[in-house]
């Protein structure tokens, strides 16, 4: 069976020609978009092959098979490192709606550490506070076990077993 390939291009009619050149430059085109990793229909990073190719130009794969061996060619002569990779420069910048979005959380951020180290600052007081009734108490205790150690030694408390 003859292919649009084999034929000469003088057989084909007028409009058959338009849309074989159409379909090819569909092909290239889509072809250089996964190269540079700005593809409109595959997802970003789908390896280059006949079929995402043929996907992303929205053409059969079968056509591209049958009728375009010069871009199946190049296809499959795509170094394996070279992919459908995200640009680096493909981040866009924030709108002022967003920038005003990031403002406020950054605000309410900034105001929650600020609550964090007041009450940061106050457990601190706290503890200190805490530590010296503590030191208090333990001499307290000091003082009582001494005169319990004297009032058992001069026999007029005896311990409790």
């Amino acid at each position: 069976m003859r292919t649009p390939n084999d034929l000469p291009q003088d057989t084909l009619t007028p409009f058959s020609k338009r849309v074989h050149e159409h379909t090819r430059e569909l092909l290239w085109e889509a072809l250089a978009r996964l190269r540079s990793g700005t593809a409109n229909v595959v997802p970003i990073g789908t390896k280059i092959s006949a079929t995402s190719v043929a996907e992303e130009a929205g053409v059969d794969r079968a056509t591209l098979y049958r009728s375009h061996s010069v871009v199946l060619d190049e296809i499959r002569q795509t170094p394996p490192h070279i992919s459908n990779k995200e640009p680096a420069t493909k981040t866009k910048p924030p709108t002022d709606k967003r920038l005003a979005e990031y403002k406020l959380l950054a605000e309410e951020a900034q105001a929650q550490v600020t609550l964090l180290a007041r009450n940061q600052y106050g457990l601190g007081a706290q503890i200190e506070e805490l530590t010296r009734a503590l030191e208090v108490k333990e001499s307290i205790i000091c003082e009582l076990n001494e005169r319990l150690a004297s009032l058992a030694a001069e026999r007029r408390v005896h311990p409790i077993r």
